[in-house]
């Protein structure tokens, strides 16, 4: 995604960060799978909640590197549209926190 290049380019756990979309090829793909984002509005003041599956691949060796599941969730600050999209951004900005330092941990160096 493209928070997450963004992310990890920052991080500086990484020479390049590239686009797979990119020219650019590299040692690691790391593809991610929106597995639910939803706003539960079953109680007030809502709840917003967001899973993904993420893998890290070695396209030269045809390889799964690592796969793991991430979720998170956060309250909504208010009963409404703009409090369902804070909670759903924090959730989001939580769980891309977690994928940054799971992939910083995990890639082969």
């Amino acid at each position: 995604t493209a928070g997450a290049v963004t992310i990890h380019s920052s991080s500086g756990a990484f020479r390049t960060v590239a686009s797979v979309t990119s020219a650019v090829r590299g040692d690691l793909v790391l593809s991610t799978y929106l597995m639910e984002l939803y706003h539960d509005a079953a109680a007030v003041p809502g709840s917003g909640r967001v899973s993904l599956t993420a893998e890290l691949t070695d396209p030269a060796r045809r390889m799964l590197v690592a796969r793991r599941s991430f979720a998170a969730s956060a309250s909504a600050a208010s009963y409404d549209a703009p409090g369902a999209v804070q909670a759903l951004n924090q959730a989001l900005g939580t769980l891309l926190d977690e994928l940054v330092a799971w992939v910083d941990e995990t890639a082969p160096r």
